[in-house]
């Protein structure tokens, strides 16, 4: 299998997901691109035992990397 396959599954491992949902929102935030559009598949997240994750817990995920970068910009505002 190619290296693109394995480094795509390891994005969709829960705590490597927040990582890069994070990544993306910072570099966004840089790039000065304040609307993003996102499209993925919260039913392909997994946790650590490899097991699916519920549509919510992906969902709070996102909500959590959205808070942390609003929590960052605000506090380089200041």
């Amino acid at each position: 299998m190619s290296k693109y396959f394995y480094c795509y599954h390891l994005i969709l491992y829960k705590k490597f997901f927040k990582e890069h949902l994070l990544n993306t929102f910072n570099q966004c935030l840089i790039d000065k691109i304040y609307q993003l559009e996102t499209r993925h598949t919260l039913n392909l997240v997994t946790d650590e035992n490899l097991n699916i994750i519920l549509i919510e817990d992906g969902f709070s995920i996102y909500y959590e990397a959205l808070n942390e970068i609003k929590k960052k910009k605000i506090s380089h505002l200041e």
